[in-house]
């Protein structure tokens, strides 16, 4: 959600201001034409990391990454949240 990109907030805040258990962050940076992604799945309840993952990669990379990242955070983001809570 870009409402809360390059923002100070800490992730724990920002789970509770969206309702949800975990949230993903993450930074991009450049260097000499190397791109270092850093992406986490924190649990709003600490502040602990469920996953984390790091790549560096050539810039020209980028749309790999941005097909990769979705995939590969899928399944941790799965086992990290909360079952359904039944009503009734």
């Amino acid at each position: 959600m870009t409402h809360f990109q390059d923002t100070a907030i800490p992730p724990q805040e920002i789970a509770t201001s969206l309702g949800v258990a975990s949230v993903v962050v993450g930074r991009v940076t450049e260097d000499r034409g190397m791109l270092a992604v850093m992406v986490e799945l924190v649990d709003a309840r600490n502040g602990s990391q469920l996953w984390g993952e790091s790549y560096r990669r050539p810039k020209e990379a980028l749309l790999t990454l941005r097909i990769r990242l979705p995939r590969e955070s899928r399944a941790p983001c799965a086992r990290a949240s909360p079952p359904p809570s039944s009503s009734g």
